[in-house]
């Protein structure tokens, strides 16, 4: 299936190939613990960083419409 990839370090948006595996996010995103935040009721989503709070040099971006 089709995912995208969001990388806050170099403010990228990347469309991939995923497996539907949850075992793939922690290779993927390099998280250990993640959380899925739907956006609609269809199941879409976008997996979270449970202890992003807590990591020091945090980066984000966001995109203006």
């Amino acid at each position: 299936m089709k995912a995208y990839l969001i990388n806050p370090t170099t403010k990228t948006i990347e469309q991939i190939d995923y497996s539907g595996d949850y075992h793939d996010i922690y290779k993927l995103c390099n998280f250990e613990l993640f959380t899925l935040v739907t956006m609609t009721g269809d199941g879409d989503g976008v997996f979270v960083d449970d202890e992003g709070l807590l990591k020091e040099g945090q980066d984000f971006f966001y995109i203006t419409h």
